[in-house]
């Protein structure tokens, strides 16, 4: 217990100081909100009279303890670009970063998992150079790259879906979730054959220590050990590297939604900042954070169930 309640005080205050530190930049980089909003041919005393209304000639600490406490009620401010709480912009584009977010980490569960142990058994053999040729290859294409040849192959010649129709699931859902299986493959593949090839090393080492040959000499067979004592201890490293492309696929796949023209959170972001929404950049970049800091929370937790060592450490 006082485990994981060092690492829930460690995540608060990680938080915080992200919080902090992202509203702090926001506030010493030239130009501002209301400058943004009323353009640059905009008269001095209209921007100092809307700065005064936007409360922006405040001390900035005290801006910044107003908008923390605002953002734990839920109040995250008013977007300058579309003149709409950020909250609304957040929920409206939500769902589309998670559902891609959702169907990415499922593809790469599906496609890694079981090949990584296959190439593992039959290392140096031809399934498992085959598997490997497919491994390099997949993670040497970006992501975004291997977007536009999906929609090319599957959009333009083979006609199975729309390129850049996004069907919103309020509409039709079915259509929705075909749409979506494209641009998550494209995002799940070169992370897939990442994890493939650290989950086959890991095997491969585990293999090779002293426990195994334990085993192996009191009549344990292969698969035995492979699935009741090798995948334990192999996945505690591995764990670590999933972790980080299951944080970094929540927080928004921004190359993926350009190319697939998906209203989701990365490019809300990347049009937010071009346009110096503040407001909307500040929670979006939060909710990143949030999202690494809780994912590697929850991994510590796990740790401690999959090895017993790092209680005791």
């Amino acid at each position: 217990m006082g485990y994981t309640l060092k690492k829930i005080l460690t995540l608060v205050i990680t938080l915080i100081m992200v919080s902090f530190f992202t509203f702090i930049a926001f506030q010493v980089i030239p130009g501002d909100s209301a400058t943004t909003q009323l353009g640059i041919n905009a008269t001095k005393e209209n921007v100092e009279a809307l700065r005064e209304t936007m409360n922006l000639n405040e001390n900035v600490m005290v801006r910044y303890v107003k908008w923390l406490g605002n953002v734990f009620t839920g109040d995250f401010g008013t977007s300058s670009q579309y003149g709409v709480p950020v909250s609304s912009l957040i929920l409206e584009r939500m769902p589309v970063t998670i559902w891609l977010a959702v169907l990415s980490i499922l593809f790469i569960v599906i496609l890694s998992i079981p090949l990584g142990i296959i190439a593992a058994k039959k290392e140096g053999g031809a399934l498992d150079r085959i598997i490997s040729f497919f491994t390099h290859t997949g993670m040497g294409i970006p992501p975004f790259f291997l977007g536009i040849i999906i929609t090319i192959i599957f959009g333009f010649i083979l006609k199975w879906f729309t390129p850049g129709r996004y069907v919103d699931p309020k509409e039709n859902f079915a259509l929705f979730l075909g749409y979506m299986i494209y641009p998550a493959l494209a995002n799940a593949i070169p992370k897939a054959a990442m994890v493939l090839k650290f989950l086959r090393s890991s095997i491969i080492r585990q293999l090779q220590m002293d426990y195994v040959r334990t085993a192996r000499s009191k009549g344990n067979l292969e698969n035995a050990i492979l699935y009741r004592h090798v995948l334990k201890n192999a996945f505690i490293p591995v764990l670590t590297f999933i972790a980080m492309i299951i944080a970094e696929t929540l927080a928004g796949s921004i190359m993926i939604e350009q190319v697939f023209s998906l209203p989701g959170l990365g490019r809300l972001l990347v049009m937010a900042i071009s346009n110096r929404d503040y407001a909307v950049v500040q929670i979006i970049v939060l909710y990143i954070a949030a999202i690494i800091v809780v994912i590697n929370f929850i991994v510590d937790v796990l740790y401690q169930w999959i090895d017993p060592r790092v209680r005791v450490k």
